[in-house]
């Protein structure tokens, strides 16, 4: 049973990290590039030295509201990260795969549904309210076989970017 939340309500079970707390998405992506209304879902090409794994992009995308939101799932190669900076919490991303009933014991929000029900300026505001939080999507797409009746599969990413028009500073010297 999938659930559409108030914003307020996207909170799971503790895990070992309890200063991020979890939200869980679930999506059906698409591999289309000139798809206008859905999530697109794309990767890059994995760097050797920095990545463990290859880097996966989500980027959710409206036309008829003129809205993007982008997500990114990265595992970074710690030992290598710390030579050259600070590690954060968010260097090394999981993935993870859980017994399908994981939807069914957790609250997964339907980004799509939750999306398209929100004006652009409350996805804005919504997405950005995600930036501290450990985000999970688990991806309905068949193409990846990631969601079956036995088992999901978790991602971890972080919020990227949005298309939120930025506000100019201007700073007068007298």
């Amino acid at each position: 049973m999938l659930l559409l939340l108030p914003m307020s309500a996207v909170y799971a079970q503790h895990t070992e990290d309890t200063e991020h707390e979890p939200v869980y998405f679930i999506i059906t992506s698409t591999t289309n590039e000139s798809m206008s209304e859905g999530i697109y879902r794309s990767t890059m090409r994995q760097n050797e030295v920095y990545h463990n794994s290859i880097p996966i992009f989500f980027t959710y995308r409206s036309k008829s509201k003129n809205v993007r939101v982008s997500f990114l799932h990265v595992d970074y190669n710690l030992y290598q990260i710390g030579k050259e900076r600070e590690i954060y919490w968010n260097d090394s991303m999981e993935i993870r795969t859980e017994p399908a009933t994981f939807i069914d014991n957790n609250p997964v929000i339907d980004m799509e549904q939750l999306f398209d029900a929100l004006t652009k300026e409350e996805i804005w505001e919504y997405s950005e309210g995600l930036q501290n939080k450990r985000v999970y999507i688990i991806d309905r797409n068949p193409e990846f076989g990631e969601a079956n009746n036995e088992t999901v599969r978790l991602i971890q990413v972080i919020l990227t970017s949005n298309n939120r028009p930025q506000r100019s500073v201007i700073i007068v010297n007298e």
